[in-house]
Parts: structure tokens; sequence; C-alpha cells
């Protein structure tokens, strides 16, 4: 059942950097998650910086000097973490947009921001096959893991904040133990880059995505299924992120369109269609009624699950 699209437009001027134009994607993905449920439709500015439109804001950081490739909440929602190409992370307070610290010792850009369950802790993965643990009051690094041999695309925090998992160009996952920055796990299989990591609420299972979605028991190191529709064509590229819903029974994939399955079976239940181009990146809303799409097209998404 296709969902109907919401284009949001921003009539603004036009970004002049990459740096801007990043920044406005991934802060108008993150604005629609919270307000899935609102319908944003547009969202107005004369200034690159950042104006009020109706009841959305966008305030747009301008503190890295190249693209933004990851952003995320904290749990208490009152920061927001980035990553950027130009290495660092930057931690922003939203309710001024004021930066408050700046986490730098990766040698490449940071690919993936992940935060601690207490909020205490930042882990970032980046082009240089690293990730770095921080403390986000002192932006003190407290671990760094080196074990991939290719970048680091997506890194999660486990549930219990006990554990890390990290997906690489180099075609794995990893199962690292946070107190003493050893490999637990290697997942292994898979026949490209690992470009998206997820844990399950409970923490017992691990999803990667790549040429296809896995779904792997952490506790008895095997793989359980592959999430795959045998009938998609191979121009439809690899999966790039992939999301457990907040009970644990559903599973979000993205690569050539969104699609919602159920964890315990492998049945695909639902196909969000309708933008041009990949899709990029998947959330499931609080509630687990709606999910939202980020593609490399002008379309943010927010649909019905149920």
């Amino acid at each position: 059942m296709a969902q109907k699209a919401i284009k949001v437009k921003t009539k603004m001027k036009a970004p002049e950097s990459l740096t801007e134009r990043a920044s406005l994607v991934i802060l108008c993905v993150i604005l629609l998650c919270i307000n899935s449920g609102d319908w944003v439709q547009s969202a107005k500015s004369n200034s690159p910086t950042g104006q009020s439109a109706g009841t959305a804001k966008l305030i747009v950081q301008l503190g890295h000097s190249l693209g933004i490739l990851s952003a995320a909440y904290s749990p208490d929602g009152a920061h927001v973490v980035t990553g950027s190409r130009d290495g660092s992370a930057r931690l922003w307070e939203v309710q001024t947009g004021r930066e408050i610290r700046v986490f730098e010792r990766h040698s490449n850009g940071v690919t993936s921001v992940s935060y601690s369950p207490d909020g205490k802790k930042l882990l970032t993965g980046g082009l240089d096959a690293m990730a770095r643990i921080w403390d986000v009051e002192t932006g003190r690094e407290l671990r760094s893991f080196g074990g991939h041999s290719q970048t680091i695309w997506s890194v999660a925090y486990s549930p219990d904040g006990k554990s890390v998992l990290t997906g690489s160009e180099d075609k794995t996952a990893k199962l690292w133990e946070v107190e003493t920055g050893q490999v637990v796990q290697n997942l292994e299989g898979h026949s490209e880059a690992v470009y998206s990591v997820a844990y399950s609420p409970d923490g017992k299972y691990a999803l990667t995505g790549s040429e296809t979605t896995r779904l792997w028991e952490l506790d008895g190191d095997r793989e359980v299924r592959q999430f795959q529709d045998y009938t998609q064509r191979i121009s439809a590229g690899p999966v790039r992120s992939v999301a457990f819903s907040a009970d644990g029974k559903h599973v979000l994939t993205a690569r050539e369109t969104a699609r919602l399955w159920e964890a315990e079976t492998g049945r695909e239940v639902r196909r969000f269609e309708g933008p041009r181009g990949w899709v990029l990146s998947i959330a499931f809303s609080p509630d687990g009624k709606y999910v939202v799409t980020g593609s490399d097209a002008e379309d943010l998404r927010p649909g019905a699950r149920t």
C-alpha cells in the first residue's frame, strides 16, 4: 500500500555552500521526525541562518567547514550532535542553536554519530576506519576502536550501554565491548559494504544493511534471517538504512524504496513508494505509527504505518 508523499518546500535564500545545504537537509529531517503527526508542509525563511515558520523553526548550524554527514538528538532532546566531512563532531544546544563543544580526533570525515542511552557518552565512526567514544561533558576521548580495515559507515550504542556496533566498507560489522574496547563478535557474510547497523530494543539482536538486510542473534552469535525481496532488480543498490520499531516487532529497510517487515517471520508488510531517487535514511516515530524517509530527491516523506 503506497503512502501519499508530502513535499516540504523551503522558500529561502539558496544555501551557498555544501555545509549549508547539508545542514538544511539534516535538520529538516529531524524536524519531521518530531512532528510526524503534524504534517509540516512548508518552512519559509529569508535567511539561511534560520527564521520561524509558523510552529516550525529551522536552525542552520554553520560551525563545520565541510558538509554534514550525520546527526543525532541527545536522549533528553536538549542537544544535537553533528558529524562532518571536516573530521569533527559538534555538540549544539537545540533551544538556542549555540555550539557547545567540538570533538576532534578523527583524521577524516565523521560518518555516523550515536549517543549512549544515558546521554553521557558519544560514539562516532569515520572515514578513517576508526570508532571513538567521548565524554559529552568534557569532550575527552574515552575509548577508540581500531579493528576495521576501511571506512566505518554506521555506529550504534546498545540499549544497556555496555556494547557498540560498527558497520564498515570492509563488508563486516563488529560488536565491541565498551569497557575493554575488545571485539566480541565479527558479523560476517555480506558481499558489500555494511552501511547501516541497529540494535533491537532489548539488545539481543542486531540488524546490518548491505546488499541485503540481515538479522543477527548476538548471544548465539548466529545469523537468524535475511530480509530480501528476491524480485528486486540488481540496480536497486545496497540497503542504506535499517531500523527496529520501539516494540521490536517490525523492521524498516531503505534502498530503492522503504519497506516494512515482520521481524519474527521476515515477511514484507508494506512498501512506501513515491520519492524519486534512493531512500537514504529512515526512522520510526516514537509511537510506531509513522515512518519518515529521506531520499536524494527533494521529498521528505512521513507515512502511516498502519
